[in-house]
């Protein structure tokens, strides 16, 4: 593994009694997309304003390409931030709200006049140069954010949260403008969320933290596969907890907690030689596919609901309803262990 481009070495805040983050160390390669995910009040953009130097930490270092940027103002650190509400100033028009920083650079009306039209080209938003922010939607107003804080060719961009006000619709479309811009400029990314799905599709690394700490980082698959705690497995995405007394995992102790996704459980309306007899008790439709409560039968132990997800069309071919009988499976090779099993080594799921 190359040397980080951005390291993050033991970076700690404090407010008062409130500990913001405990000692953070996380390594950025250059052009990688990083995410910060976490709930509400978990650090992540405590991090991100001390990265761009908008909050000093109590100790610890930050470093971009081997220099120490820890103790410079935001303006000697090269990066481009976006803020969640935009922060254009309504006054000013498309082409003036890019080109307000770039004149702080004290470049030339031409050099300015061809960034802006070239960062207008990238956000598709040549129709709007002389538009202010009040005539625009949401989703340009964020592409004119995003052209503002790339135009000045940033070393690193932070992202706080940057499309969490758009509607759901639009929000699909400007993740793959934002990972596109990312790829075509070469960037180094930090987004900070809390939308998981945000994080999946757009992320090269994820870095998981709750209660001020980081909890796992690694690939989205890396997170949502290999889940370390029952956290990671619970904040990303859908997931059944359970002990080993009735899911007999041989690699477990009886009293091991084992987690298993609801797309990973298979389902049928025969028995095999590995199925156990359940009994549906709720579905969900969801579009694409059905989410199944059921509940195992009452001799093979089991009170609480076991949630499977299963495509629209084989819910419909097995005319799903209230009271079906099913007969499940566990595969062994997609139960995630929390803890250390009886071979002493983690358990990873394949």
């Amino acid at each position: 593994m190359p040397d980080p481009y951005l390291a993050i070495r033991d970076i700690h805040k404090a407010f008062g009694t409130f500990t913001a983050l405990e000692p953070i160390r996380i390594d950025i390669q250059k052009n990688e997309f990083v995410c910060l995910l976490g709930p509400s009040g978990c650090g992540k953009t405590t991090l991100l304003r001390i990265i761009a130097g908008l909050e000093a930490p109590d100790g610890g270092s930050i470093t971009v390409a081997g220099r120490d940027i820890t103790s410079l103002p935001p303006a000697k650190r090269n990066a481009g931030m976006m803020f969640q509400s935009y922060a254009l100033f309504p006054n000013l028009t498309t082409a003036q709200n890019i080109a307000y920083g770039l004149k702080e650079k004290r470049m030339s009306r031409a050099q300015i006049s061809e960034k802006v039209h070239e960062v207008l080209a990238m956000v598709d938003l040549e129709h709007a140069v002389d538009k202010y922010p009040a005539q625009l939607s949401g989703g340009q107003q964020q592409r004119v954010a995003l052209a503002r804080a790339v135009a000045l060719s940033p070393d690193f961009l932070l992202l706080d949260e940057p499309l969490s006000a758009l509607d759901a619709k639009v929000r699909q479309k400007l993740r793959k403008e934002v990972r596109r811009l990312h790829d075509q400029l070469g960037m180094t990314t930090i987004m900070v969320t809390h939308d998981q799905e945000e994080a999946l599709t757009m992320a090269d690394k994820i870095v998981v933290m709750n209660n001020a700490k980081v909890i796992q980082t690694g690939s989205p698959e890396e997170v949502y596969e290999q889940p370390k705690t029952r956290f990671v497995a619970d904040f990303i995405g859908a997931v059944n907890f359970m002990d080993n007394g009735w899911l007999q995992h041989p690699e477990y102790d009886k009293d091991s907690e084992l987690g298993i996704r609801p797309e990973h459980i298979r389902i049928s309306d025969r028995p095999t030689a590995y199925s156990r007899e359940a009994v549906v008790t709720d579905s969900e439709f969801r579009g694409a596919f059905y989410r199944l409560s059921i509940r195992l039968a009452a001799h093979l132990g089991g009170e609480e609901p076991i949630y499977v997800d299963v495509p629209a069309s084989f819910a419909k071919r097995l005319h799903v309803h209230k009271n079906l009988k099913v007969y499940v499976e566990f595969p062994e090779n997609q139960i995630i262990g929390f803890g250390t099993p009886r071979s002493g080594k983690l358990s990873v799921p394949v």
